[in-house]
């Protein structure tokens, strides 16, 4: 009978501690419950190389957009497919889902889905220097700089114009567009009688301006609208979180870094050096480099060494990649390593993908990567 009770207090125990950490639950899923994931090659395809080119991930596979020609690759070499513009170097843009293209002349802008289908083909009368958009397909282009003014044009899925924006002052720094609340934002780089600022811009869709914020002696590096519809900030000083109104919930101070990437639901990497990294790091935590990874809405944050200065970082999905001159690291959310591959070539970039592939571009060549289960 005492045996009974001690077992069901043990378990009860048990289970009130898993309720309590979720770093208890992430160490068994980790330690106990985890099956080896390595990086295995998929698929290699061969690209021209041309120093003119775009590269833009998909969700399932990449854009190629290079000399008059738009070109789609997927792990599965069946689902490829490509055609020819009149455009040498159009300005494009992703949501992931579907490709923007504008084209120069005629002055066309296309939106293009990963199946090759051409879903509009809208005449503009005016060019573009960039095309955000979100994913629901509004796209806000920004425009080339007129009598001292940067216009913007805010277009609805189908590629008509639905609002504009005039811009009479500042450098812009970063663009967003979150049909689902509403808004468009933009932030740019002003100076003041003190100094500088950096100033946040909040437009409705039709482009009337509706909130502003302001971050004197600070440089606004990215922003990321939550899925609670809470707007994150990234500063080079520090993350704040604000409410659609922009009123402040609250911020934290980073640590100086060198590489910053998102999401777009939540979480967050920087990079940082570890000769300017300030706070405590475990002592097995080796290398040049200090990962921080953070998630905004449960406000943990894990730390990751690495031995290269890094190029680029990603997050999707829980796991996070980073690339260095001629390598790349896959990590779980937890911090854990799941692979590495390194390369006789320099690295152009990375993609992580749906379905645990991966996209690795090399000098004229593609490569994708599953992640499989270690037999």
């Amino acid at each position: 009978m005492r045996k009974k009770r001690g077992l069901s207090g043990l378990l009860i125990f048990f289970v009130l501690l898993l309720t309590a950490s979720p770093w208890v639950v992430r160490w068994i899923q980790h330690t106990m419950l985890e099956q080896k994931l390595t990086l295995e090659v998929k698929r290699e395809a061969a690209i021209p190389y041309s120093g003119n080119w775009s590269i833009l991930p998909g969700t399932e596979g990449v854009f190629v957009i290079r000399n008059n020609e738009i070109r789609y690759f997927h792990p599965d070499q069946e689902k490829d497919w490509g055609f020819g513009t009149e455009t040498l170097m159009p300005v494009v843009g992703t949501n992931r889902n579907h490709l923007f293209l504008l084209e120069a002349n005629p002055r066309y802008l296309l939106r293009i889905d990963e199946q090759g289908y051409m879903l509009y083909q809208q005449a503009t009368n005016r060019s573009a220097e960039t095309i955000t958009a979100d994913k629901d397909s509004h796209v806000l282009a920004q425009h080339p700089l007129e009598n001292r003014l940067v216009p913007f044009s805010i277009l609805d899925p189908e590629g008509r114009v639905m609002g504009s924006l005039l811009l009479t002052e500042g450098e812009v720094l970063d663009t967003a567009i979150v049909s689902e609340h509403n808004r468009v934002y933009v932030v740019v780089l002003r100076l003041t009688g003190s100094g500088y600022e950096s100033a946040l811009l909040g437009y409705d869709m039709q482009g009337v301006l509706q909130t502003t914020r302001s971050f004197p002696g600070q440089i606004v590096v990215d922003t990321m609208m939550m899925d609670s519809g809470e707007l994150a900030i990234l500063s080079d000083s520090q993350i704040t979180l604000l409410s659609i109104d922009m009123e402040e919930r609250w911020t934290t101070p980073v640590e100086p870094y060198y590489l910053s990437t998102n999401d777009g639901s939540g979480r967050w990497a920087l990079a940082h050096r570890r000769e300017l990294y300030t706070g405590e790091v475990l002592p097995e935590l080796e290398g040049n480099t200090i990962l921080t990874y953070l998630n905004l809405e449960e406000k943990e944050s894990i730390l990751i060494g690495q031995e290269e200065e890094l190029i680029e970082l990603l997050v999707k999905e829980q796991q996070l990649l980073t690339r260095a001159n001629r390598k790349i690291t896959v990590y779980q959310e937890d911090g854990g390593k799941i692979d590495e591959q390194m390369f006789q070539n320099e690295v152009e970039d990375a993609f992580l993908l749906s379905n645990d592939h991966l996209a690795v571009i090399l000098r004229g060549q593609v490569v994708f990567y599953e992640l499989q289960q270690d037999e």
